[in-house]
């Protein structure tokens, strides 16, 4: 099981620029390489993230809640 990067999603690129852009700005636009590889790995993360919808058609509606019991409650 791999880490995937989806460049070809311009939603997933977008999410990449702005955790690196947010994270440089938390760091003082500082350019020393510990600084610049947590920018790094910060783009590599947006890039990586789940951009489902928990609205869209394809995501069942309470996909989203993850406590135990909300799924389970009988009527």
């Amino acid at each position: 099981m791999g880490i995937k990067l989806n460049f070809s999603s311009p939603v997933h690129v977008a999410f990449g620029g702005t955790a690196a852009l947010g994270t440089w700005a938390a760091t003082g636009y500082s350019t020393d390489p510990k600084h610049l590889a947590a920018v790094v790995l910060a783009g590599f993360g947006g890039v990586a993230s789940h951009a489902e919808n928990p609205s869209s058609p394809n995501v069942p509606a309470e996909s989203h809640i993850i406590t135990p019991y909300a799924n389970n409650i009988e009527e």
